[in-house]
């Protein structure tokens, strides 16, 4: 095994963009909140929704072709990245992953449904489990794909939210279920939110378990229907159980074939 130590400017300051590009590792970066501050000082809203467009991974990935290069990893080194490396790892990935097979659904039947029941009923229909309050959404992007159920992707940009769905009256398995209730973690989250609805640092703080992680566990259990999600401005995110989802649950086990 080889190991390597290293260290430089550089890294401290992707470490500060991740900060101001992913809310939730402000509170997990020291000084990500300081940082966060210093961008909009510096750049206004702009700045941070432009970090917010590359991703907390995106800059995560900066670290390839910073570390590559041979001196210090200062930031001046960071500035002089060759743009046509970091290019070229996008490119190679892409041109090893398996491209789709499937087509890209179709988007006739979501189109009808938004001319017969208006942006809000297809919203709770496409995304079932997640609930925003007024003031919330100004310009929303619905994504059709194949591949993401049972989790909903969603990327809330100060300008808009893009949430990228299954197709419309697609429902959820039994295996997707099952795959929910299958981690002792989710299994205390439903425990906790049987007793009462909580907010993410509620959920945090009773299961001494950081956010990140908990998002995940959270966002399979809310793709398979098991909970709510309701988002209000200015306020935290707070998280229900759904028994409606369970009513699914007991459904999809009874008519599982025995024989």
């Amino acid at each position: 095994m080889r190991v390597r130590l290293g260290a430089g400017t550089g890294v401290e300051w992707l470490m500060a963009a991740m900060a101001v590009a992913d809310p939730d590792w402000r509170a997990v970066i020291t000084d990500g909140e300081a940082a966060y501050d210093a961008a909009r000082a510096a750049g206004g809203r702009g700045l941070v929704r432009d970090a917010g467009r590359i991703g907390r991974h995106g800059w995560i990935h900066l670290l390839g072709p910073l570390t590559r290069r041979r001196g210090a990893w200062s930031a001046a080194a960071l500035r002089t990245a060759d743009p046509a490396a970091v290019r070229r790892t996008c490119l190679a990935v892409l041109d090893v992953l398996p491209t789709p097979v499937d087509r890209p659904p179709v988007l006739t039947p979501v189109r009808d449904r938004l001319e017969a029941v208006g942006p809000q009923r297809l919203l709770d229909e496409v995304a079932p489990g997640l609930h925003y309050g007024p003031g919330v959404l100004d310009d929303v992007l619905l994504v059709t794909s194949q591949r993401v159920a049972p989790i909903v992707v969603e990327l809330a940009e100060p300008d808009r939210t893009v949430i990228v769905h299954p197709p419309l009256g697609e429902s959820v398995r039994l295996r997707d279920l099952a795959r929910a209730l299958g981690d002792d973690t989710r299994m205390r989250i439903l425990q906790l939110l049987k007793a009462d609805a909580r907010t993410l640092p509620q959920l945090c703080e009773l299961l001494d378990a950081p956010r990140t992680t908990l998002l995940h566990h959270l966002a399979l259990l809310r793709g398979a229907g098991l909970v709510d999600l309701s988002v209000t401005a200015g306020e935290a995110n707070v998280y229900r159980l759904r028994a409606k989802g369970f009513e699914q649950l007991a459904r999809a086990a009874s008519a599982f074939p025995l024989a």
